[in-house]
């Protein structure tokens, strides 16, 4: 294990000073379930120049800190017994953030659920021991492998200049026997204390996902529409090859999704397997659009299995959304022209389930080809 320094800061604490011996505590703030409150490495560097801006004048040294895609837990040391300081230090740390996050992301109010789990920590022994369970909550995640490989934790601030400081501990115990327990508590990953909160496993599949919906301006899940959704799952089979399948029943699983339409985000009733065909729809006409897949390429890529009515709506999809006629679109999906039997069962597709008429959808894909016309 590598060799360590720390820092031994004597910052001056001010306000309820009501005991001179220090009362650790751990904490944790959580992002509402429909929001990421922390999207981005900018979000989450944000957050801990907050954690610093909001220090000044409160009885408390922060001892640990870790920032994940929709936590941040801290250990604190406070000289007021009972929890105000802190908590009104929590307070103002996220209330600096909700400003930030409204400008650059969503004005929700707040980014964060409004109980802020807090437990007070026994002794300095204890102490200890939350800094290393903090130090390990972005692995937990599944956010990198060990504590020296993820920037938004003070693992690394005790050789000096950062923002955390293990001197609270020094008071209590002596410096070596400080240091001693700290490299023996880091000597592996911690999972959180059982009863404290639920555990923010995020596999990699998720991680890739929320970094995913953020590149397309979107920092929750809910009220994405579904183009956006379509565009997602593309790049998420494009860079790291998950199935059409796998990323739907992922997306989707316990999930009720706010389909936006134009008159704003209204709730809809779908199954599972209506919302997965009607995104199988236009994940394989924007794959033929603007990636120049064929048809059969697009489902061999996706892993997914079609049909005629597949196909068909597909047709539909792309002529309603770009006005393309029935030539260029069977070129489009590599299907043989004139195919006239598929465009008579296309003719009555749209005629029996979609509601034209037959004149309607001549002119709709721009057919004059009188050898297609029955």
């Amino acid at each position: 294990m590598a060799k360590m320094s720390y820092k031994e800061s004597d910052r001056d604490v001010i306000g309820a000073i009501n005991t001179y011996v220090p009362v650790f505590y751990m904490a944790a703030v959580e992002g509402k379930p429909s929001l990421i409150a922390f999207p981005d490495e900018g979000s989450k560097r944000y957050y801990v120049n907050c954690l610093k801006g909001a220090l000044s004048g409160l009885a408390i040294q922060l001892m640990a800190y870790s920032v994940t895609n929709n936590r941040a837990y801290i250990v604190i040391a406070s000289w007021d017994q009972a929890p105000v300081s802190f908590l009104n230090y929590l307070e103002a740390v996220n209330g600096l953030y909700n400003q930030y996050y409204a400008e650059n992301f969503i004005n929700c109010g707040s980014a964060f659920k409004e109980e802020i789990r807090h437990k007070r920590i026994k002794d300095a022994a204890e102490a200890i021991q939350a800094v290393a369970i903090v130090h390990s909550q972005p692995a937990v995640a599944g956010l990198c492998a060990g504590f020296t490989d993820y920037e938004f934790t003070s693992y690394n601030e005790f050789s000096g200049g950062g923002l955390s400081t293990l001197v609270p501990l020094y008071q209590v115990m002596g410096r070596e026997e400080v240091i001693n327990r700290y490299l023996a508590a880091h000597s592996f990953i911690q999972g959180l204390p059982q009863g404290f909160m639920p555990a923010e496993k995020q596999d990699k599949f998720d991680v890739e996902f929320e970094n995913c919906l953020a590149n397309f301006g979107y920092f929750g899940r809910e009220a994405v529409p579904k183009e956006v959704l379509a565009k997602v799952i593309i790049d998420l089979n494009e860079k790291s090859g998950y199935n059409f399948d796998f990323i739907t029943d992922s997306v989707i699983r316990q999930r009720k999704f706010v389909i936006q339409k134009s008159t704003g985000p209204v709730h809809v009733a779908r199954t599972k397997d209506q919302l997965k065909y009607e995104l199988l729809v236009m994940v394989v006409a924007e794959m033929c659009v603007r990636l120049k897949c064929t048809y059969d390429g697009a489902l061999a890529r996706l892993g997914a299995a079609g049909d005629a009515t597949l196909q068909k709506d597909v047709i539909i999809y792309i002529n309603n959304k770009l006005g393309y006629g029935y030539r260029y679109l069977m070129e489009l999906l590599g299907f043989a022209y004139p195919n006239p039997v598929f465009f008579r069962d296309l003719v009555r597709y749209m005629c029996e389930i979609k509601g034209y008429s037959k004149v309607a959808v001549f002119e709709k894909l721009s057919v004059i080809d009188k050898a297609l016309i029955f």
